[in-house]
């Protein structure tokens, strides 16, 4: 992902090819806009399946926020250029938690209810907030402050409601009956995750994804949202899950959206496979007896050795042969002549 601030001297060619002295790569990061200027946002992907969301708030909000029936706003920012800001929850529907966002784990923010003044620390190592009646509907209001860095965001999780929640193992050809969420256990190293959706009868249908982090099966979005992929009876996902610090219980999801509609015409099925790596293969057991090409490899070696060792003997005994000892006196007194002085060309 590329951004680049227009100016009047870019050609059409600089945002074709995406000139790099204009454009500058976007890598886990917030980008904040200066107002009155334009901005040019571009992603590149071989992966036609790749799904990119861009978020965009303004800086400087209003210090009320109204959370809604429809989780708007799901991703809230917020500012250390306003002292303070109020979250109303009097008109939520949804059992949820909030999260400070891994982009600005290195900001620090204070929750506080203002029915019970209990206050809450969010920051790198303690970045989830549950509100004290958990599993139920939060109905009061909150204050929050940026207490560390300039910036934060919060993210709003979500009690799952009608998906089948699928612990990380290799499934084949699995029947689902509902969207499915899959948490990963651990975390991987340079290894992607391909995950295929399908239909039994080959008809086509649509879906669309979304990864995140979260803790106690709270899920980003809980209601099934339109197909982003279409036209295809089969598609493979490739997830990667780098190797992060977790917190405990966290774990990292991934969600499926697929309509209900979809389900109850066809039959879907998934299959998971884990790339492995040579380092995973397993390793022979050693039964203590060696191969043949083993022992020819240590005869070789023991015969070249062998040969080498002679050479260095042979050479150090030809030397020691042609040694004069009357060539050594002179060379003796030679550097005794140059240490009293004797010069040289």
């Amino acid at each position: 992902m590329f951004y680049a601030e227009y100016n009047k001297e870019m050609e059409i060619d600089d945002i074709i090819t995406l000139n790099k002295s204009y454009f500058k790569e976007i890598t886990n990061q917030i980008i904040e806009a200066p107002k009155d200027k334009t901005y040019l946002l571009t992603v590149v992907t071989e992966n036609l399946k790749s799904l990119v969301q861009p978020f965009m708030q303004p800086k400087l909000r209003e210090k009320d926020v109204s959370i809604t029936e429809r989780i708007i706003p799901r991703l809230i920012y917020f500012s250390k250029d306003i002292e303070e800001y109020s979250l109303d929850y009097t008109n939520s529907i949804y059992d949820s938690i909030l999260h400070l966002s891994k982009l600005t784990q290195d900001s620090e923010i204070t929750i506080k209810d203002l029915a019970t003044q209990k206050e809450t620390i969010l920051n790198s190592t303690n970045s989830y907030y549950s509100f004290d009646n958990q599993n139920s509907i939060f109905k009061g209001k909150l204050s929050i402050k940026v207490t560390k860095g300039d910036k934060a965001l919060l993210e709003s999780l979500f009690a799952p409601t009608d998906f089948e929640i699928m612990n990380e193992k290799e499934y084949t050809s699995q029947k689902i009956s509902k969207s499915p969420i899959i948490k990963f256990g651990k975390n991987t190293k340079n290894k992607n995750i391909n995950i295929t959706i399908s239909t039994k009868s080959g008809n086509n249908f649509g879906y669309s994804y979304l990864t995140y982090y979260s803790k106690n099966d709270y899920m980003s979005y809980p209601e099934v949202i339109e197909p982003t992929f279409t036209g295809a009876n089969s598609y493979t996902l490739t997830i990667n899950n780098k190797e992060e610090n977790l917190e405990k219980d966290e774990t990292f999801s991934l969600v499926i959206y697929i309509q209900k509609e979809v389900f109850e015409k066809e039959e879907i099925l998934i299959t998971k496979v884990e790339e492995k790596s040579s380092s995973d293969e397993p390793e022979k057991e050693d039964d203590g007896e060696l191969e043949g090409w083993a022992i020819a490899l240590i005869v070789v070696g023991s015969v070249i050795v062998l040969i080498i060792i002679f050479i260095i003997v042979w050479k150090c005994v030809l030397s020691k042969e042609h040694v004069d000892s009357e060539i050594i006196g002179s060379l003796v007194e030679k550097s005794k002549a140059n240490e009293m002085g004797e010069t040289r060309e």
